[in-house]
């Protein structure tokens, strides 16, 4: 039986989506701080509270909440462009270990995502806030 995640099939091809929402959400931020502007509602405001409820219970001094904060945001995106039918698809879970661990991996990619999960979990002069 095939199911919608093993039809995706190309890891890269979801890494790319994942690249290109991080460089709009950098290019927002870019323009906001420009323009001195109110924050944009561009980014799906279903991201934003599912990497916040995904969080919520993981205190900031869990020595895995980076890597938490990364596969909420990555499962969040995911479930974005593919759709919420995945949620109960242990496929689905299983790319989005393997998509987290490989960002882990890149420590530019990994600290680029760690900013937009902070961006995405934290209200805007929040000093004590920690991914």
């Amino acid at each position: 039986m095939t199911t919608p995640i093993s039809s995706v099939g190309n890891l890269a091809a979801i890494v790319s989506i994942i690249r290109k929402q991080l460089v709009e959400d950098q290019s927002r931020q870019r323009t906001r701080r420009a323009t001195n502007s109110s924050p944009p509602q561009a980014l799906s405001r279903s991201i934003e509270q599912r990497v916040s409820s995904s969080l919520a219970a993981v205190t900031h001094d869990d020595p895995d909440r980076k890597h938490k904060g990364i596969k909420a945001f990555i499962e969040a995106v995911l479930l974005n462009e593919l759709g919420d039918q995945l949620l109960n698809d242990p496929a689905f879970y299983q790319m989005a270990d393997t998509i987290t661990r490989q960002i882990l991996a890149s420590p530019a990619l990994s600290d680029a995502v760690t900013t937009v999960v902070a961006h995405l979990t934290t209200d805007a002069g929040s000093p004590n806030h920690r991914v």
